[in-house]
This record gives structure tokens, sequence and C-alpha cells, in this order.
């Protein structure tokens, strides 16, 4: 069972990183295409889809929040580790992140911090049962952009990934 969950977990991180190889091509390709034609592309074919990155260490979880990002046509990105996490941000290709906070190897609170030490700057969604003023307080202070309770409704998710995308858009 646990060499099964080994090749599944394999398998997932291939996917994620397929996921993003695959927007950056045909966002490489759009631009070549427009620039070989001499025509401005539509807006819609020179954008990829904004990358959004599941971290939570509940298999359920980001499988929901995957089928829900992939509906409303983002492109999700998963890590079951914090330490996963930081790597795939490390790449600079991510958008935003939902992050759980009690995750079985390592914690959000950490996620953040080492992120916060690296110069690493993402849009944050927290999405976790596990939430106190203590550590929402943490939370804000390291930078995250909003805190959700578990259970959470996705319609709120939708909204709340849609406000911390255009105002990140509108620091820029």
């Amino acid at each position: 069972m646990v060499q099964k969950t080994k090749i599944v977990e394999s398998i997932r991180a291939e996917l994620a990183d397929m996921r993003r190889k695959f927007a950056r091509l045909e966002t490489m390709l759009h631009q070549l295409e427009r620039e070989a034609d001499d025509d401005p592309a539509p807006p819609e074919l020179t954008d990829a889809p904004p990358s959004i990155l599941i971290v939570d260490d509940d298999e359920q979880i980001r499988l929901i929040l995957q089928r829900l990002l992939e509906s409303a046509s983002y492109l999700p990105l998963e890590a079951e580790r914090g330490r996963d996490a930081i790597e795939i941000l490390e790449e600079g290709d991510v958008d935003l992140m939902l992050l759980d906070i009690n995750l079985q190897v390592g914690s959000g609170i950490e996620v953040m911090r080492i992120l916060r030490r690296r110069q690493i700057e993402v849009p944050t969604i927290v999405i976790s049962a596990f939430v106190s003023t203590g550590i929402t307080e943490q939370l804000m202070e390291l930078g995250v952009d909003k805190i959700m309770a578990k259970p959470f409704r996705t319609d709120r998710v939708l909204e709340e990934i849609e406000c911390a995308l255009h105002r990140d858009l509108s620091t820029e």
C-alpha cells in the first residue's frame, strides 16, 4: 500500500510539472506566432491561465480544489508537503497559493516564513480548519492575503482567488 501511495504521489508531481511546462510552452508558442505574423494576437491567446498552487496534505481537498480550479480555467499545481511547495515557488511560475496550515510534513506558517526569508512573494490564501487568533496574527504578519475556514464553500474560494489576483495585478 505504501508503494502504491508513493507511485501516486510521483505521478501527481510529474503531472503538475507537465502542466507548468505546458502553460509555459503555450505562452511561448503564441508569442512566436504573433511575432511571425507581425499581427497582434488577441489577449486571450497570449495570456496563459493563472497558475494556482494547492498546498494541502489531504488528497481529497487537493482533488476538490484541482477540479474547481480547472472548471474556472485556472492552471492548478499541487504540493502535499511544504518543501515541495517551496521548490515549485522557487521556479517563479505561480500566480497564487492556496495553503493549509497543518501539513503532515511541516506547517503552512513555516512555509510562509521560508518564503519571506528567501524574498519569494506570492499572493496567498490560507484554507485551514485550525486557525486561532494567534495564528491569524502570525499569518497576516507573514503576508497572507486571506484566511478561510474549512469546510469551505467553493464559490467563496473562487471569489477570494479573483480578489487576490486582481489585487496583485493592481499593485504591479
